[in-house]
């Protein structure tokens, strides 16, 4: 049969190319059809002039001038946006909401002082004002203020603030605690509510997997010893493989009286949940006057900024000699930047056939910056590490004083911590023990951190 036009019957192939023609033609239709997604500026400007118009129409619409603001704020004009709001608060002091745009675009261009001045005055007028003291946590986190977002992110009210908000403050502040453990396990549990959260994404991979640290030391005794000066060499590395736990190693060398001491430690720590966690810690080595083996325990519960805990340690000397120890640890904020951390233990000195009674305490207040951690700490008690007694006789127990460590021991010390960037931070300390019969010695070091 021929066409209505005259023509012959279209072939195969000529039937197949037509389909494929029409069917390129029926997706470019459908992707021209489909509408662009959204500029959100541009609809942020778009309003901003909108709202202009009705705002130079009822000038003394306060409401509707504080949505101009937001809208100028929001597609970057900052210092009109900075404007409609203190004419807002000019018609209306009282509004908090115009202050807390003024403290949101100081954050913004990094005014860390003006934006904390403005947050204060709304938090003074409504403290459990919800958006004021989440802006409050971003300030400090932004700021690189560790210190003020602890205090700023333990304040966030429960239950007026959603949970993946509030989870994601915790996270970035675990974050800049160097915890990479907590970071991960909080940006998980935010991904678990809202998949699509692109910060917690960003966090879980961004966060620290390793961290290595080397610290030098070094004591400088009194005139009277053969040997001076004692020199001690550590390498820490920390792996954070883990959400809920990490696993350190440990190398240490004192050079001490003559003597070489080498010892190698491995340390896990694991968190249960969001406030308890555990520690064990196994140390040993070839040593002459450091105790030869040490083993330990810790239970730590943390919450909003306090920490309490308790830890069992034995030591056992590389002479006739063990010591049992129990330990209560406490560590308390003062205000946002000063925090007191202290530690208590009473035990039992097991040699020289018996037994005596030990104690020892010590405590440490420290005050933390943007860059910056300043402490200093003291102590008075019983001194484990440094055996000097047994070092300078070969027989401890055949001494006069029988003593296997000395008990009667005080110190003090000094200590900075500089972050000198994100991932590398230098902490130098100094400081005097004060040992019976009147030794006093000196002790010094620094040491280098970096996170991987």
């Amino acid at each position: 049969m021929r066409s209505v036009t005259g023509s012959r019957p279209a072939s195969g192939l000529a039937v197949r190319l037509v389909a494929a023609l029409l069917a390129v033609a029926v997706l470019v239709g459908v992707a021209v059809a489909e509408p662009a997604a959204p500029d959100p500026l541009l609809q942020w400007r778009q309003l901003a002039a909108r709202l202009a118009g009705e705002v130079e129409a009822t000038p003394a619409d306060v409401d509707l001038r504080l949505r101009l603001a937001l809208a100028l704020a929001w597609s970057g004009r900052h210092e009109d946006a900075r404007r409609e709001a203190r004419v807002v608060l000019t018609q209306a002091p009282n509004y908090l909401d115009a202050e807390l745009l003024l403290a949101r675009l100081a954050a913004w261009e990094h005014d860390w002082r003006q934006a904390s001045a403005h947050l204060a005055r709304v938090l003074a007028a409504q403290p459990a004002h919800a958006d004021a003291r989440l802006l409050a946590a971003d300030v400090a986190l932004w700021s690189g203020d560790v210190a003020a977002a602890r205090v700023a992110v333990a304040a966030l009210p429960v239950g007026a603030i959603a949970d993946v908000d509030r989870w994601y403050r915790e996270a970035l502040l675990a974050a800049a605690e160097r915890n990479p453990r907590r970071a991960r396990t909080l940006a998980r549990r935010i991904l678990a509510a809202d998949p699509g959260h692109a910060g917690a994404r960003a966090l879980r991979t961004s966060a620290y997997y390793l961290s290595v640290e080397s610290a030098s030391d070094v004591e400088r005794y009194p005139t009277g010893y053969a040997q001076r000066f004692a020199t001690g060499e550590t390498l820490t590395v920390s792996a954070f493989p883990g959400a809920r736990w990490s696993a350190t190693l440990i190398y240490e060398y004192r050079r001490r009286f003559a003597t070489n001491n080498h010892r190698l430690a491995a340390r896990g720590d694991w968190r249960l949940d969001e406030r308890w966690s555990l520690l064990g810690l196994l140390r040993g080595g070839v040593v002459e006057v450091v105790p030869q083996l040490t083993a330990a325990a810790e239970v730590r519960r943390d919450e909003r900024g306090w920490s309490i805990g308790g830890r069992y340690t034995y030591d056992r000397m590389p002479w006739p000699g063990s010591l049992h120890r129990v330990q209560a640890l406490l560590g308390a904020p003062i205000t946002r930047r000063l925090r007191i951390e202290g530690e208590g233990f009473v035990g039992l000195l097991r040699g020289c056939d018996e037994v005596r009674g030990v104690w020892g305490a010590r405590a440490r207040l420290g005050w933390t910056a943007a860059r910056w951690e300043l402490g200093a700490g003291g102590g008075h008690g019983l001194e484990a590490d440094r055996g000097i007694s047994a070092a300078l006789q070969t027989d401890p127990c055949a001494g006069t004083t029988r003593d296997l460590i000395q008990q009667d021991v005080s110190a003090g010390a000094l200590d900075v911590t500089w972050r000198v960037r994100p991932r590398w931070t230098v902490r130098v300390s100094g400081g005097a023990e004060a040992r019976p019969a009147a030794v006093w010695i000196a002790v010094g070091g620094v040491a280098v951190r970096a996170w991987f």
